[in-house]
């Protein structure tokens, strides 16, 4: 065995890109050379250069253009198509693009381009697919598989997001219905009303919960609790005064209120001016429901989405598999 065979490639193409740049040759050119020769594009060829790899392994992965048998002439005091061992003679015609393109020769004669006139005379012949064209068909269906398949998944995975973001989002305004009935009813009632027949009934108090039921409560312009049907424990909550000052300014507000942890509800507060007076309207239901059903939708979609992933694999798996079929003997 040759002790070139052992030697790395990565110790050697310096010395390639150094003979061809002092003769006004580029690196991509060199680099196009090597890729036409073996089927290594630029990051195939660079992870070759950073491990190590050894002419023997480099040309064992390597898939050799089926028109390499055309480089011929003398490199090294040898003539490169006379060379018996393949290895040797692969090493040797590297080194003969590498010498011809130092040497000036045109990319298109270094890459053994065929002329028109040559072109012209095979038309009449059947093109025949050679084991290296077949090899680099099947490994370009791979790579148009695996990023086909990504996309697919980030498709997926956006599109599972989205419909869990919409649903929560509509079941989120859907709890605010309520409130906003109840306030209405509320306001319309305390515009109406005499100041010397008081405040209107609430109805029976509730005692606040995620799944507590509609509740009801009037403040002042001061923001003083005037009537309530809420509690928690036994004391009357209240609502954050930069909620009610917010209200008091856009006309209306809904948000979500956590009055202690545990307990969410959903508020619609809404200024009231009549003859009794002025201030603000809150009304608001528990979310626990509503939140239930965001769970539901969450687990459902995320189910929805760990199939799809699943059947976009065993596609790309089965796909895999035709593909390890049909590549060709070496």
């Amino acid at each position: 065995m040759s002790r070139i065979f052992t030697v790395s490639v990565a110790s050697v193409y310096p010395h390639y890109v150094t003979k061809v740049e002092k003769k006004g040759r580029s690196k991509a050119e060199l680099d196009q050379v090597i890729e036409w020769l073996t089927g290594f594009d630029a990051s195939e060829l660079s992870g070759h250069l950073a491990a190590g790899t050894t002419f023997v392994d480099f040309f064992a992965e390597a898939h050799l253009n089926p028109r390499a048998s055309a480089i011929t002439g003398v490199v090294c005091g040898v003539r490169v198509e006379d060379i018996d061992d393949p290895l040797m003679q692969k090493i040797r015609y590297l080194d003969k693009l590498v010498d011809e393109l130092a040497k000036g020769r045109s990319i298109d004669r270094v890459l053994r381009v065929r002329p028109l006139s040559g072109l012209c005379s095979a038309v009449s012949q059947p093109l025949r697919p050679t084991v290296n064209d077949v090899a680099h068909a099947l490994r370009s269906r791979r790579s148009v598989v695996l990023v086909a398949w990504l996309g697919c998944c980030v498709l997926a995975t956006i599109g599972a997001a989205a419909v869990y973001v919409v649903a929560q989002q509509v079941g989120r305004r859907a709890a605010d219905d309520v409130p906003r009935a109840l306030v209405a009813q509320q306001v319309a009632a305390l515009s109406s009303r005499e100041p010397t027949t008081g405040l209107p009934a609430l109805g029976p108090a509730t005692a606040l919960s995620s799944q507590s039921g509609p509740f009801v409560i009037v403040y002042d312009s001061a923001h003083r609790v005037l009537s309530t049907t809420a509690l928690l424990g036994d004391t009357t909550p209240g609502l954050p005064s930069g909620t009610l000052d917010d209200a008091v300014l856009r006309g209306a507000t809904s948000v979500t209120w956590q009055p202690r942890v545990g307990v969410r509800e959903a508020v619609t507060a809404q200024p009231w001016t009549g003859p009794a007076g002025s201030g603000v309207v809150v009304a608001g239901v528990g979310l626990g429901a509503t939140e239930d059903r965001a769970r539901s939708v969450l687990v459902a979609v995320t189910a929805g989405w760990a199939l799809v992933l699943l059947a976009l694999t065993a596609a790309v798996v089965v796909v895999r598999h035709g593909t390890e079929r049909t590549r060709p003997a070496r």
